[in-house]
Formats: structure tokens, sequence, C-alpha cells
């Protein structure tokens, strides 16, 4: 297992220990580990249909810092993914032909476009009136912010989400931290809970300009 691939699982480890609010749990192994990211698909699930009916996951060019596991998109989506978590989807590679582009560079503005900058090639994402650029349930809230602002300032459309169980330990500090996105790039908020899963989003049109 290489170095990016373990910071991904600890990544995700990490937001376990933060909805049950305790560090008790210490290893990967933990059969309530295992179960939880078991029952994260279904919560993964429930948050991309109200992704689809919001803006329509085929408006979706762009995903930022996801892996595998916690990504909105599958082998039949032509979108981009930019992530340092390349790795994590190179088992869907021997399964089927791939129509997404998953990318480990960094965003960069290049006068009036946006350009993906990676070791092997330069990248122009593409801008049209539909497209949104999104991350979900960020692991650094303020990297996120970041980028999705200098998207928004390019006039892409952008969208930062979280989901997860209603009993969240952590559900709180994660609607501020969208709030605080919230007023920072003057976009609307969307909160619904369905069963037992809370979804919310921030969505922003158009250029702040």
């Amino acid at each position: 297992m290489n170095t990016t691939t373990l910071q991904y699982l600890e990544n995700l480890f990490k937001e376990y220990q933060a909805i049950k609010g305790t560090k008790s749990c210490t290893s990967m192994f933990d059969n309530s580990y295992l179960r939880w990211l078991e029952a994260r698909k279904y919560y993964l699930e429930v948050y991309k249909k109200c992704l689809e009916e919001a803006i329509g996951l085929d408006n979706v060019i762009l995903e930022l810092d996801k892996g595998n596991l916690d990504s909105i998109s599958n082998l039949d989506s032509k979108i981009i993914l930019l992530t340092k978590y390349v790795d994590t989807f190179k088992d869907s590679y021997s399964k089927k032909m791939d129509k997404r582009e998953i990318i480990n560079g960094k965003l960069k503005r290049d006068k009036d476009t946006i350009i993906i900058e990676s070791i092997s090639k330069t990248l122009e994402v593409p801008k049209t009136n539909t497209s949104y650029c999104v991350t979900s349930n960020p692991y650094n809230f303020k990297t996120s912010s970041n980028n999705l602002y200098l998207l928004s300032e390019m006039g892409f459309n952008i969208l930062m989400g979280i989901y997860g169980y209603i009993g969240d330990k952590n559900l709180d500090y994660k609607l501020n931290k969208l709030k605080e996105f919230q007023e920072v790039v003057s976009g609307n908020l969307y909160q619904r809970t369905i069963n037992n899963t809370y979804v919310a989003f921030v969505k922003k049109k158009g250029s702040m300009k």
C-alpha cells in the first residue's frame, strides 16, 4: 500500500472517529469501523440522489479531493477527478472502461481559464453554463473552500456538500463549516433529512464578479 492510499484510508478513519465523538477506536480493522464503511455507501447514495435532483450529476465536470470509496462519480461519468488519491481507483480500471479523467495535480489560474497542472500534462477545465465543480465531506474545509472560491471567481458553478447519519457527533461542526463557506461565496444553503440520513450543500451559480 503506497503512502497516498494509506493517507486516504486514514482520512476516512479520522472521519469515523469524529462521527463517534471518541478516539477509543484505534484500529482500521475494528469491526464497528468496517460496518460504518458499509453503511456509508447508503448515505452516499442518498446524497447522490439529492445532487441529481438539484444539479444533475451529468452536469458535474470536476470533483475535488475524493477517493474511490467516497466519490460521487462512477465508471460512466465523463468528469475530471482532481485528487492525489488516484491509486484508490486503480481496481476499477481492470473491470470496465473508465470514462473519468483521474488526475493528481493542482488547480491554477491562467489568465481567463482554470488549468490543472500535473507531472504528465496540463489540462484546461472546460466551462459551460451547466458545469458544476463539487466536493463533499471535505477532509480539509479550508483547502476545499479555497479551491471552490477560485473556481467561482472564474465563473464556474460550485457546490460543497456534506452527508451522513443524523446521529453523527460532528454534524454541527460540519454544518457550521458549510455555513461559513456559504457566507464567503454568498451561495444558497440546502438542507434535507431522508430517513436516517442528513444531506446539506451550498451551491453558487456563476461568477462572483
